[in-house]
């Protein structure tokens, strides 16, 4: 057991570093209209130009990251003599009773669109690294302090959950203007998911027994699902890995993994300075058959006696000793959850995203918008608002500023721009650019660049007209 949760630990470390050289799209980009991703979320958006072609692997680049619990100066200090320490304390009291931490990220390894009539078409090849983990403050101080200050009461770790997926994307856009009025969009995907964390149940709490010798009563019902490229298929063998051969590429590939998913979208124009949409973004799942390993509780609402570790004990061992000890620990929580390994085939869901849109035109320059776009996850909802003014200054540069307000997150300063030199556009967009300047202080930000050849834009054929 100790050996499998250490290499979970490590999947997870190992995923979330390689991880960063992907990008999630910022919802400003939807407000930056010269740029072809603006209508990513949401397909039936206008799309700018009658055909455009990314830049290969640089067409969108960039990173998200979404916490609601503490931020860095809150919990890391530095004492005189310049040494950096976590303040337990602090950070406990920094936390809500549930929690979440959200890393969304993609990279456009190739996409193009054009125009044909009334439809308008797009295809695109995309990686994508999906995290979204919650967490209870119960569990942070149980893991800090132990069961010590739950003497009597008890202790819940509902809320706590992961789905952390890595997958490989083909989409296929159509956009179709029904009048002066109504467009309509679907994007179809064709997903191959590579590597996947999936926890769906970690129903758990622990009540500590004065009146009984301090015994811990556990209650639990737990289920997370795995599958990992490089992990041995025989059953008998405990969780190890390779990264050779052509299976292991084959794995790579996700070939083994297929998946579905499905963008839905609307737009309304009620004349020429309103503008509304509405739209359903990564509605799908993954089946996972590639070496799927479930661990499981066979016992629920099981109680055991677990006397707690004094963390003072560990300061000073060496390692063999704090290996051992761990082992034992975890060994005994094994057995006494009863958890079982399952090796059927599993489905884990996306992050699903709604996405309302509002957008005035003040002028054929200026328009003033808002987004407010509700993640779906765990059986629970995160809005996020976003408000932005756009400015276009003629063909060349277009530029924007807003402001995102998020749980826990209120200082979200959002810039963006796009600059195109002939047929050749470059764009950037952050939803907190705050961030970059202060970055101990943030909970949110995202950036987003991309290099794009686009062609025929609309919006100047409109003004010449």
């Amino acid at each position: 057991m100790y050996r499998t949760i250490k290499c979970l630990f490590s999947i997870v470390l190992f995923l979330t570093v390689n991880s960063l050289v992907y990008s999630q799209m910022s919802p400003n980009i939807s407000f930056l209209r010269s740029v072809p991703q603006s209508f990513a979320t949401n397909p039936a958006s206008e799309v700018p130009c009658r055909y455009w072609i990314g830049i290969p692997g640089l067409s969108s680049a960039g990173l998200s990251i979404d916490n609601t619990g503490f931020r860095y100066k809150d919990v890391f200090y530095r004492t005189p003599d310049d040494s950096l320490h976590f303040d337990v304390t602090n950070f406990l009291n920094t936390l809500e009773k549930n929690n979440y931490i959200n890393v969304n990220l993609n990279e456009e390894i190739l996409g193009f669109g054009f125009n044909i009539k009334a439809y308008y078409f797009d295809v695109r090849l995309t990686d994508r690294f999906s995290n979204s983990i919650g967490y209870s403050k119960d569990l942070m101080s149980f893991l800090f302090r132990l069961n010590g200050q739950f003497i009597g009461q008890t202790a819940e770790f509902s809320g706590t959950g992961l789905n952390m997926t890595m997958y490989h994307e083909l989409s296929l856009g159509v956009r179709r203007k029904f009048n002066d009025t109504w467009s309509g969009g679907v994007r179809l995907k064709c997903l191959a998911g590579v590597a996947n964390i999936y926890s769906r149940k970690t129903d758990m709490s622990l009540f500590t027994d004065p009146a009984n010798a301090y015994a811990i009563t556990v209650h639990s019902d737990l289920e997370i699902n795995t599958s990992i490229p490089g992990t041995s298929s025989d059953k008998a063998d405990s969780l190890s890995f390779y990264n050779y051969g052509s299976k292991f590429r084959k794995e790579l590939s996700g070939s083994l993994n297929p998946g579905m998913a499905l963008d839905l979208g609307v737009q309304y124009k009620l004349n020429e300075k309103y503008l509304f949409g509405l739209s359903l973004v990564d509605l799908g799942f993954i089946t996972w058959k590639n070496n799927p390993r479930s661990y499981l509780s066979d016992q629920k609402n099981h109680d055991y006696t677990f006397e707690g570790i004094d963390i003072n004990e560990f300061i000073g061992n060496d390692t063999t000793t704090l290996g051992n000890q761990l082992q034992q620990i975890l060994d005994s929580l094994s057995a006494n959850l009863g958890l079982r390994t399952n090796y059927d085939k599993y489905t884990s869901s996306l992050l699903t995203r709604v996405n309302l849109t509002g957008q005035l035109n003040l002028t054929e320059k200026d328009h003033f918008g808002a987004l407010l776009q509700t993640t779906l996850f765990n059986k629970t909802v995160k809005p996020v608002l976003t408000i932005h003014y756009n400015h276009e200054f003629g063909k060349t540069l277009n530029i924007m500023t807003g402001y995102t307000l998020s749980k826990r997150n209120f200082m979200n300063l959002a810039l963006g721009f796009s600059l195109k030199l002939g047929a050749f556009q470059w764009y950037m967009i952050s939803d907190n650019a705050y961030a970059f300047f202060k970055p101990t202080d943030f909970r949110y930000t995202n950036i987003q660049l991309g290099f794009n050849l686009v062609f025929g834009d609309k919006r100047l054929l409109k003004k010449s007209s």
